[in-house]
């Protein structure tokens, strides 16, 4: 869903065609929130370099999307049930991690440093993570630390 709404699916109609559709103000608004994101994932390196926050962009704000929307969604569900509780948000947050354990070989790290639009996977899961004031109250993470900095990206 939240790809709709992204550096790229911003640019097509609900006809799917590619057209201007959102206002001058909103895309200002926009590219200004976007640039937040591209700068954090810029900062994120591993031995192989540092991710290139603008190639990456969409995955990165389809990620921080995709875990707002289905803690939200979360949540939703339980609204008519007993309060879910604090481990159970932490193993939603942890289930989250797990889909991107992954190992990639030095060499094809480096590769897709440059070529691929998606991070690499750890950062599938710090980028997003750090950016949720839910996943930082789960886990009791200080103000100001690396999994709850200040300011966070805010796109939606």
């Amino acid at each position: 869903i939240s790809h709709g709404f992204d550096d790229v699916g911003r640019q097509y109609d609900p006809s799917q065609r590619i057209r201007q559709w959102w206002a001058p103000d909103d895309i200002e608004a926009f590219d200004h929130r976007a640039q937040c994101v591209a700068h954090l994932y810029s900062q994120f390196h591993i031995p192989a370099g540092y991710v290139n926050g603008n190639l990456t962009l969409g995955e990165d704000i389809a990620d921080i999307g995709g875990v707002k929307l289905s803690f939200a969604a979360l949540m939703a569900h339980h609204a008519h049930t007993p309060k879910i509780s604090r481990a159970e948000q932490q193993v939603f947050f942890i289930s989250w991690g797990q889909t991107w354990c992954s190992m990639t070989r030095p060499r094809l790290q480096k590769l897709k440093l440059l070529t691929d639009e998606h991070p690499p996977d750890q950062f599938r899961v710090i980028g997003p993570l750090s950016q949720s004031p839910e996943f930082a109250r789960a886990f009791d993470c200080p103000a100001g630390t690396k999994m709850n900095p200040y300011p966070k990206c805010d796109l939606w």
